[in-house]
């Protein structure tokens, strides 16, 4: 396999994953945020911080507002973790691998794209925004149920699940810190805001279900902590996307 496509695929799983994982950051932030009580003294600029942005934020922004922030995260054509940008790179490496993808693939990304390109100006506003984010969320998973479903077990369906399982432990860790940034201003938080905030953190990552059959029937913090960073059964927590990062060797048909 030649490197240069090696390379495109990897970063077309990468910026499907950062996209999906991104739209689930902002809005398990979003519901954090109404969910918290008003003196709880939580900021925007903690989600730049998050996602380690804070010096081409600034360059940009002078105030790290509401809408800002969700405009820098949706929709900012600069910023190359912005869900935009992200969709757009992905379009651009699957466009130039569709001999290496199934032939749907570009017809689903092309799709996702449209949608986003579309709905992005009118997604900064809370009204539009969860909309807006879940339908992001839904149709990468579609493209991601594609490869899994139809694509053989070669060199580029492994490159491709590198760049996407990287993405995912990256985003996983990064949606983590979104609940610890939001408690740690706020140690005398009354238990039940800790407790729905907590909620908010498994649902943004599909996991609520999984962690009370599995783990517990109450959230605890500490507890769902562990659980995603260490599960080794649930497919979003860090040590099952690290795991799934290792390129085996590619075996021919026998």
């Amino acid at each position: 396999m030649l490197s240069r496509a090696a390379e495109r695929v990897y970063w077309m799983g990468r910026y499907l994953e950062r996209a999906e994982s991104m739209a689930r950051l902002v809005s398990a932030y979003s519901n954090a945020m109404m969910d918290m009580p008003t003196d709880a003294k939580a900021q925007w600029a903690n989600l730049i911080d998050i996602v380690g942005a804070r010096e081409p934020f600034g360059k940009r922004y002078q105030k790290a507002d509401e809408r800002n922030v969700v405009k820098f995260l949706l929709a900012d054509a600069d910023n190359p973790g912005s869900v935009f940008t992200a969709v757009r790179a992905a379009r651009e490496n699957v466009r130039t691998t569709r001999e290496l993808v199934p032939a749907e693939a570009w017809d689903y990304v092309n799709l996702l794209f449209l949608a986003v390109a579309e709905q992005v100006p009118t997604a900064l506003s809370r009204r539009n925004r969860f909309g807006f984010l879940q339908e992001v969320i839904l149709r990468c998973q579609q493209i991601t149920g594609l490869f899994e479903g139809t694509m053989s077990r070669d060199a580029s369906y492994r490159f491709l699940r590198l760049g996407q399982s990287l993405e995912r432990a990256d985003m996983t860790t990064r949606i983590v810190d979104t609940a610890l940034s939001l408690l740690m201003p706020a140690q005398e938080t009354a238990p039940e805001h800790e407790n729905i905030l907590w909620v908010n953190v498994l649902k943004s990552l599909s996991g609520y279900q999984m962690y009370r059959q599995h783990v517990a029937s109450r959230v605890m913090g500490y507890a769902v902590v562990r659980f995603l960073l260490h599960d080794r059964a649930f497919p979003r927590s860090v040590a099952t996307a690290l795991a799934a990062s290792r390129i085996s060797p590619v075996r021919s048909a026998e």
